[in-house]
Order: structure tokens, then sequence, then C-alpha cells
């Protein structure tokens, strides 16, 4: 079953990132906006673990509480736009949203 962003959850994550423009799906991102290919299954995180790139898993070896972290408080990952586009990994904490922002050098 695929799961979704709620309308206040994505209210919530757009108010937080003033001065992005935020997309939570790669369907909803507009042609002219270039980022990297491995983004691309960004979104809502699933049971699957879905929508974190797979690049990920090779940390989990050398990193094993980068996995424990992704599987308790990420909730998925978000495509931020502003001078460049920026990977976000939104996570909650005791209520709270935090952001996680993966980039390109």
């Amino acid at each position: 079953m695929k799961m979704d962003w709620s309308d206040s959850l994505k209210l919530r994550i757009a108010s937080e990132l003033k001065g992005y423009d935020v997309y939570f799906s790669a369907d909803d991102v507009p042609l002219e906006v270039d980022f990297p290919e491995q983004w691309l299954g960004f979104g809502f995180l699933d049971s699957g673990k879905n929508h974190i790139p797979v690049e990920w898993a090779d940390f989990s070896e050398f990193l094993p509480w980068v996995s424990a972290w992704l599987d308790k408080c990420v909730l998925g990952t978000v495509l931020a736009v502003s001078d460049r586009p920026y990977l976000m990994y939104v996570y909650g904490e005791g209520g709270d949203l935090y952001f996680y922002m993966g980039g390109l050098r």
C-alpha cells in the first residue's frame, strides 16, 4: 500500500522550508528543475524504505547508527530548491520536525 504525505504535514514542511520551492514527489517537479537522477524516488517513506536513496545502504555496514536513524525517525525525503536542489530528509522527534540537508558539491 502506497503511503503519502498528509496535507497538514505538507503545510508544516513548506512552512519550515520558507525560501525553497518544495516538491513531495518527482511527479510534482517541473521539467526545468534539474536534480540528480539518484534522487528520482524521493517521497514519503514506506515500510520498504523505498524513498531513501540506495546509496545509504553503502553506509549501513560502516555506520549502523545511520540505518537505525533512518528506520526510527525519517518520515521521507522532499526536494527543496533554492539556489540549487537539495534532498531534504524529513524526520520527527517529540512532535517536532527536523531536516537533514543533502546536496551536490
